[in-house]
């Protein structure tokens, strides 16, 4: 448990950007409402790729090496919004998942749709806990 544990930690912390590889970013997710998500397993996966695009077919991603993070932030009521996963970090024993909202400021004009915006990135493998935290960029 311990081996596993530091072995992904060092695959988290190895050089270079923060270590996401983004797999998909949508305006128009079917997830409705919002929340956060983690697949490390291809069922994992299969079971949150349907529930943001339904029948399209996935893009492969390699469980022996990543873990997914996605983040949904639920409809709203125009265009303008966005989300982004910005890093991630370790705090004790668990994986923090940071992600930002962009919100449309007052004065832009914004297609009036209803939109669903979603983030899902590849991390490297993470077998401990994962948490979620909004952040202010």
């Amino acid at each position: 448990m311990i081996a596993a544990w530091l072995l992904s930690l060092a695959m988290v912390l190895q050089a270079g950007p923060p270590g996401l590889r983004t797999i998909a970013r949508a305006q128009m997710s079917r997830v409705e409402e919002a929340r956060q998500m983690v697949a490390r397993t291809e069922t994992d996966w299969t079971a949150l790729w349907r529930a943001h695009a339904g029948d399209t077919p996935a893009p492969k991603v390699d469980f022996g090496a990543s873990t997914v993070a996605a983040v949904f932030l639920g409809e709203r009521m125009s265009g303008g919004f966005s989300v982004e996963i910005t890093g991630t970090r370790l705090q004790g024993h668990a994986l923090v998942v940071e992600w930002s909202e962009t919100r449309p400021g007052r004065e832009m004009v914004t297609s009036q749709i209803i939109t669903s915006p979603a983030h899902l990135v590849a991390i490297p493998r993470f077998a401990g806990e994962i948490r979620f935290e909004k952040v202010d960029r």
